[in-house]
């Protein structure tokens, strides 16, 4: 049995939020205590016994075709000696489509079938339990009046190799092309290959357990193109015993699905949720599940009053009645010579996004992969810059994260500063800053950034507001 991690009883504590989340690969010696998870109002808590990430599940690249406002774009996150670069911020305009780099991970979370949308939400989406859903998250995500199907072309590293995973629709949102390719013994092929209007192709061995691989034949017939092959293979992994999964399903096929089912996905666009989650600031759970607050209020608490000057400590207000607990987040701070009980609700907008942050980076410095809209919504431009530069050494994943932070610029390597571009037709790319210009030690990648030599800067005309306002007379 393939193994990522070497474990002993070492005792650490790492958070991955956003649904998606999940241990990477097989992991030997691993106790999972509890669950949580939060976006936006959500914070995913996890503890386990771990030393050594021997090996991590990165994304090498992301080519996209006919995706929300790209025709046609590459990102490409080798760095020297083809490695993989550990972390990534993209910067440019607003409107440019940095939020569709991470819309695109989301895609292939709810194609994989990893993840669902909140059944509260205005737009329901839920892949596991319609067979519109996929097909209605593509229409919404397709480039408008285009022609072509919508293409995305994912490279991994993982296990000293890498995988590709492409996933093709058309104008309806089906799912027309779906290939992987990874490691076949020693050497490189297509562990399978599906396309419309065509036979599947399934490398030898790839399901070994006949009446398991007829049963995912007959899935295949019954609902691939509204899911995907790997959406219906981790349904029936779920529902299996993981003993025959891995000695029946090809490894390097296991690790793959293990891998993507690791990945943290942060978008404004979506609302992501799981079940075992603590909804913050407030909200009920079982009263036997109180030690889970214990852990959230602890990790919250030191987090806090360590990011705060003002702050001493956080905890949970309880309340326990018919078997179930409401509890309700407060944050003790250091106001006008006293220390006062506020309600998190009651925070600021870049207070909440702290809590996103926090699952985010030590999501990351465990060792996940982890990709994030914004991180620094609401958020003071110094106090983003000091975490990021206490985070950036430690981090064992990959953190890839759209910003407007221009501080942040001078404590990054232009190696990992990506900026997207705009041409006069539209047109758009995504170029490493190492790429574009020659950046010397002594220079300062934010003001070559602002005099306009990294692209990715917004030139406003002269707004004329005057004018402006008088449109709005005329109606009058």
């Amino acid at each position: 049995m393939a193994s990522t991690f070497n474990c002993d009883v070492r005792f650490i504590c790492l958070s991955f939020f956003v649904s998606a989340t999940k241990s990477f690969c097989r992991v030997n010696a691993i106790n999972i205590l509890n669950w949580y998870n939060i976006y936006q109002k959500y914070l995913l808590l996890t503890l386990l016994y771990i030393s050594e990430i021997i090996c991590v599940f990165m994304l090498r690249s992301m080519v996209l075709d006919n995706f929300q406002s790209f025709d046609h774009i590459e990102l490409d996150l080798t760095g020297k000696n083809r490695t993989v670069k550990n972390h990534a911020f993209i910067y440019g305009e607003n409107g440019s489509g940095k939020s569709n780099l991470i819309n695109a991970m989301f895609l292939l979370l709810v194609s994989s079938g990893t993840i669902r949308r909140d059944t509260d939400s205005a737009a329901s989406i839920d892949p596991t339990g319609s067979d519109e859903s996929l097909a209605e998250l593509v229409r919404a995500l397709r480039m408008i009046d285009c022609e072509g199907n919508t293409r995305l072309d994912f490279i991994f590293a993982f296990n000293g190799s890498d995988a590709r995973y492409v996933l093709e629709f058309n104008a309806a949102g089906t799912l027309v092309r779906e290939c992987l390719s990874n490691k076949i013994n020693s050497r490189k092929g297509i562990l399978y290959r599906l396309e419309e209007g065509n036979e599947p192709y399934f490398v030898r061995g790839l399901i070994k357990d006949k009446r398991f691989r007829d049963k995912i034949r007959s899935e295949l017939a019954q609902y691939w193109g509204n899911r995907s092959l790997l959406g219906i293979l981790n349904e029936d992994i779920r529902g299996s015993n993981r003993q025959f999964i891995d000695d029946n399903v090809n490894p390097n096929l296991l690790s793959f699905i293990d891998g993507i089912n690791s990945i943290t996905v942060e978008s404004k666009m979506f609302l992501i949720t799981k079940k075992g989650q603590i909804r913050l600031p407030s909200g009920t759970i079982p009263s036997e599940d109180a030690e889970k607050l214990d852990v959230v209020e602890k990790m919250l608490s030191k987090f806090f009053s360590r990011l705060y000057s003002d702050v001493t400590g956080a905890y949970f207000r309880r309340e326990i009645q018919n078997g179930r607990m409401d509890y309700e987040l407060f944050f003790r701070k250091r106001i006008s010579g006293k220390v006062r009980e506020i309600p998190a609700d009651w925070e600021s907008t870049g207070t909440k996004n702290m809590m996103n942050v926090m699952g985010s980076l030590l999501s990351c410095v465990a060792g996940g992969c982890v990709f994030v809209d914004e991180m620094d919504t609401g958020v003071h431009d110094l106090l983003i810059t000091s975490v990021m530069e206490q985070t950036i050494p430690e981090i064992k994943g990959q953190l890839i994260a759209t910003t407007h932070n221009t501080c942040l610029m001078d404590t990054l390597s232009a190696d990992n500063v990506y900026v997207i571009g705009i041409d006069r037709n539209g047109f758009k790319k995504i170029r490493c800053v190492s790429s574009i210009e020659r950046i010397r030690p002594q220079n300062s990648i934010r003001h070559k950034y602002y005099e306009g030599n990294l692209m990715g800067i917004p030139y406003i005309a002269n707004l004329d507001l005057d004018s402006i306002a008088e449109i709005g007379k005329e109606d009058e």
